[in-house]
């Protein structure tokens, strides 16, 4: 079982650990990092900011265990990681599968068929957040319920 450390980030009110839904294409690449619940839906974020950066930070997600984080690498290369604990804000996940050079890997951490399937509508958002020029707006997540979609307070 291969594992890695994450750093949490603390949420705005403090509390519970938090990610960030962050990425984009820049003149030297792409990247993404993308939060799915444990059953690989989005997850409701808890803040947006109004002017974020291009390829920075775009939202940021409570996240718990069970839940996967997928991040795709500069060359496409992806991995998908499924949290196992959680320790003040550190953050240990487990290597579930990873594509690389065109292929997906054997499941290195048995999960059921359906949920690898589910997994495909996650990746495919952290793909194409990965590929958006300059991205500046979050892919997977369901908005605070203190804004709309047009970023003003309900």
């Amino acid at each position: 079982m291969i594992r890695k450390d994450f750093s949490a980030a603390a949420s705005l009110g403090g509390g519970f650990p938090c990610m960030w839904e962050r990425g984009g294409r820049t003149k030297n690449g792409n990247f993404a990092v993308i939060i799915a619940d444990a059953e690989t839906e989005k997850p409701k974020a808890i803040y947006v900011p109004r002017m974020p950066e291009p390829c920075g930070s775009h939202a940021l997600i409570p996240v718990k265990p069970g839940y996967f984080i997928i991040e795709v690498g500069f060359n496409c290369a992806t991995q998908i990681w499924r949290i196992l604990n959680i320790v003040e804000y550190h953050i240990t996940a487990e290597l579930v599968q990873e594509y690389i050079d065109g292929n997906w890997s054997a499941i290195y951490v048995p999960i059921d068929g359906e949920t690898n399937n589910k997994l495909n509508d996650p990746v495919s958002a952290a793909w194409n957040k990965s590929g958006e020029w300059d991205c500046t707006k979050p892919y997977w997540v369901r908005e605070p319920s203190h804004y709309t979609t047009g970023g003003e307070s309900d």
